[in-house]
């Protein structure tokens, strides 16, 4: 109770700690040392949850909690982790709703929602969390904008919507992309399409570019379609050159594995720490509870008992005077 509430660091020092593991976080992520970046995150969502109830994140707090669950969203989605992926998403979007990160915070959140049902294919679900994330932007002026109608015109696409209807829209956030990296998306998401329906030449137009870009990313991605566009007419020497690029910037599968089977389990166990401490939670809730109800019953049982031997003293007493009186 109180007593340990005295012993405990104060909320500055506890948010100075948590932000203290959250830029190592930082650090290790952009080194590209993902299992301490993971580890690292967790820790500040730990010392977080530990010395805050839920009703006190609110604020700056609920901002740096967005952010964090942000940061494993990004981690665990890079790794094809989906369900911690979304499971984080959805945390970050629970604080993104008490205290906005920015005018566009809840949208994004949203549309990268999207993204992870997109990664796993189901087309319907992403497509919801587009639409939602549409309805939740005030500024149509901006990439996160962009992104989101880009996105929502594919997934439309491949629910069986007109080829041109989706072209149109994926022309307009072409010609109000602001950065040659936005320019690329676009020709990737409107190459593919074009692959789609068969249509090479317009395809090869805007995929070679963003191949000949070296952003790895999208150069695979790129990479994936002209390989087989080349093969299907019939140059083999260009369908080679695709396949080898795509051989040799994959990561070897064990790597993979070894890495993922590593975040799953930190993410396992802080989860079960989590679960573990709010059962604790409950069990003392629920003995407060039985103590709240139990204690006055026993107090109230224990004078009446008091008044009722008072009573029968007083009665025996004025007998025995009575007795003594005859």
């Amino acid at each position: 109770g109180d007593s340990k509430k005295i012993s405990n660091p104060t909320p500055n020092l506890v948010f100075l700690t948590a932000r203290s593991h959250y830029i190592n976080g930082v650090g290790y992520y952009e080194q590209d040392s993902i299992v301490q970046a993971c580890a690292e995150y967790l820790k500040t969502l730990e010392v977080m949850e530990a010395h805050f109830e839920e009703k006190e994140l609110v604020k700056k707090k609920a901002i740096f909690m967005t952010y964090t669950y942000n940061r494993l969203m990004e981690l665990f989605s890079t790794q094809f982790m989906m369900d911690p992926a979304i499971e984080c998403g959805e945390k970050a979007l629970m604080f993104c709703r008490i205290e906005p990160t920015s005018s566009e915070g809840v949208s994004n959140i949203l549309y990268r929602l999207g993204k992870q049902y997109d990664k796993m294919h189901e087309i319907d679900k992403a497509r919801q969390y587009y639409e939602l994330a549409l309805e939740n932007i005030s500024n149509t002026d901006n990439m996160v904008y962009r992104d989101i109608v880009s996105s929502k015109a594919l997934c439309d696409y491949e629910l069986g919507s007109d080829v041109k209807q989706a072209l149109d829209k994926l022309n307009y956030t072409l010609i109000h992309a602001k950065t040659e990296n936005e320019r690329l998306n676009r020709y990737l998401t409107i190459g593919g399409i074009y692959f789609l329906e068969g249509n090479y030449d317009s395809a090869l137009f805007y995929l070679e570019p963003v191949f000949d870009d070296n952003e790895v990313g999208l150069q695979a991605q790129a990479a994936g379609y002209l390989r087989i566009i080349y093969d299907s007419i019939g140059n083999k020497e260009q369908s080679d050159a695709y396949m080898r690029f795509l051989t040799n910037n994959k990561k070897p599968d064990g790597e993979n594995k070894a890495l993922v089977s590593k975040l799953e389990d930190l993410y396992k166990n802080y989860s079960n720490k989590k679960l573990e401490k709010q059962a604790e939670a409950e069990r003392e809730k629920a003995k407060k509870k039985v103590l709240n109800t139990v204690v006055p019953i026993a107090i109230a049982v224990a004078l009446a008992i008091f008044f009722v031997l008072i009573w029968r003293n007083r009665r025996q007493l004025k007998h025995q005077q009575e007795e003594a009186g005859k």
